[in-house]
């Protein structure tokens, strides 16, 4: 699979694996090992220990692998030792944080403020280490003024992103974590302000300004200059075939975000488009006598 280079369009690709504490996720890595062509990344569902972790660290340095990873933090004992973990490989690029999970095991609702402790802890071990924190996935498809809402909260907290689970959260999302122009200038003034300072502190606008405060807004103008080198964002919807039979659709769709399978009573090209919120062209490759007829692709830019 991963054989050819990878497209450079700022998609990193990972391989959620299972568990490595049961046999799935045994030969999930033994697989790995076994190819000369590895993911670039891979995610550790339910981590517990550090153990865990450099026990893979070590096994894909004997290999030669040069793999990053993701680890999810989902359980009670993995949120007691997230500290450890989070300083355990120096492939670790990203917590992530499993919601969902973590509610279940603490019987509380999925919601932010039951969850404000176990996310405040992720944020804290991420920022410790100098790594990304990742909330969990939003459910609710309908609900994208909730998700903004958690989003933005999500990220006052320290998170650096936010989970999705289809492609539209996609783009708001973005928007949410994406330093707009103001807090870019305001970023680059206390930057500038503090190399023309002799001391550890500034006064600007009135406002006392310690040099710890650099760090986020060097973040910030990080996040800024990257954005800058890549500013076009594409949609590759493709390997897409609709078998269309009155007015019930069913279809799959395969993407550089995932795949996804839906089926749509009572439905229309229009409908189909509002529901991707994006622009759409699309081609039908042929119609049938017997009211069927096939797209064979999906394209959106």
């Amino acid at each position: 699979m991963f054989e050819e280079p990878q497209d450079k369009d700022q998609v990193e690709r990972i391989v959620r694996i299972n568990s490595l504490r049961d046999p799935y996720g045994l030969a999930d890595v033994q697989a790995i090992l076994a190819t000369n062509s590895p993911p670039p990344a891979l995610m550790l569902p339910k981590v517990k220990t550090a153990d865990e972790v450099v026990w893979l660290d070590d096994l894909l340095t004997e290999r030669g692998h040069a793999v990053r990873l993701h680890v999810i933090i989902e359980t009670n004992e993995g949120l007691e030792s997230v500290h450890k973990i989070a300083k355990s490989s120096d492939r670790i690029d990203t917590l992530f944080f499993g919601g969902v999970d973590m509610a279940a095991e603490l019987g509380c609702k999925n919601s932010w403020e039951p969850l404000l402790y176990a996310g405040s802890r992720i944020v804290h071990a991420a920022a410790s280490n100098g790594l990304d924190a990742i909330d969990v996935p939003y459910l609710d498809l309908e609900d994208m003024d909730g998700m903004i809402k958690e989003a933005e909260l999500v990220r006052d907290l320290g998170f650096s992103g936010k989970g999705s689970i289809h492609p539209k959260q996609i783009p708001p999302l973005n928007e949410v974590f994406t330093p707009d122009e103001e807090t870019i200038r305001y970023a680059k003034t206390i930057v500038d302000a503090f190399k023309e300072a002799d001391t550890g502190l500034v006064v600007l606008d009135g406002k006392l300004i310690e040099k710890p405060v650099i760090r986020h807004m060097e973040r910030v103008l990080a996040i800024s200059t990257k954005l800058s080198q890549n500013n076009t964002w594409e949609w590759r919807l493709n390997l897409v075939s609709f078998l269309v039979f009155r007015d019930k659709l069913a279809f799959r769709i395969s993407c550089q975000f995932g795949c996804v399978d839906l089926l749509i009573e009572k439905f229309s090209i229009r409908s189909v488009i509002s529901f991707f919120n994006v622009p759409v062209t699309y081609g039908v490759q042929k119609f049938r006598e017997d009211g069927f007829f096939i797209i064979r692709y999906l394209e959106t830019t």
